[in-house]
């Protein structure tokens, strides 16, 4: 990121899990940014004496509907076909909604018999 200072750098230490912006040349962390190459989003550092290069991940987007929700087709893989991914996501759906209302059904039933056996709730 360029700043009326310079540029500064984020980087992000996977072992610490933080980040942590850095100018070139900074010291006070566990490693130092040598140089940089803005064109090909590289960074060398050196950290522990070790000279690393680093490549700015690739940001992962993808085209979102009104709900919230990824239309059919985006990021699948090669060969499959939305349409038959959105009928084998709505049977999934479907089958979860049946299970939810069938574990429903035997939850009620065994409250009527809790009921009927003069037990109103779990023994204490």
């Amino acid at each position: 990121m360029s700043t009326s200072e310079g540029m500064l750098f984020c980087i992000y230490d996977p072992v610490k899990k933080s980040s942590a912006w850095v100018a070139l040349n900074e010291t006070g962390h566990d490693y130092v940014v040598r140089s940089s190459d803005p064109a090909n989003d590289r960074v060398t550092l050196e950290s522990r004496g070790q000279v690393l290069t680093l490549v700015l991940r690739a940001s992962k987007t993808a085209a979102m509907t009104a709900s919230g929700r990824e239309p059919p087709g985006v990021n699948m893989p090669p060969g499959v076909n939305p349409a038959d991914e959105a009928a084998r996501l709505e049977a999934i759906s479907k089958e979860v909604r049946r299970r939810r209302m069938l574990r429903e059904q035997v939850e009620q039933a065994q409250q009527r018999a809790d009921r009927q056996n003069g037990l109103r709730g779990p023994p204490q």
